[in-house]
């Protein structure tokens, strides 16, 4: 019986454990890059920032508002309208004559900022 219970906890921590390691897993963004057609511009480091919504699509916009920022990588977790996050993220180009609502990017790191 004492053999029984020790095999059960067992399971049970390390199904707890494996579940756990999936959604830390799952909160970084892909670091493929998505837009490689697009050069790299430069790297911007820890800001601070909020997810927004714009014609069903989520976009980083700055902390003072002033860039907003189209991430190929975004993870599901952060489509949320209203997330605050500080980002890190490589600026890529846009094509002459190119309209978009924000600038295109690939996000290095994003973290949700507790309120």
């Amino acid at each position: 019986m004492e053999k029984k219970f020790i095999w059960v906890l067992f399971c049970l921590i390390m199904t707890s454990c494996y579940n756990r390691n999936q959604v830390l897993q799952s909160d970084a963004p892909n670091l493929t890059d998505c837009m490689s057609e697009r050069k790299n511009l430069e790297t911007i480091k820890n800001i601070r920032g909020k997810i927004i919504l714009v014609v069903e699509s989520y976009l980083i916009e700055t902390l003072e508002g002033k860039e907003r920022y189209s991430a190929c990588n975004l993870p599901e977790k952060f489509k949320n309208e209203g997330i605050d996050i500080t980002f890190s993220l490589t600026v890529k180009e846009m094509y002459p004559n190119e309209r978009l609502m924000a600038t295109p990017a690939l996000l290095i790191k994003i973290e949700k900022l507790e309120q």
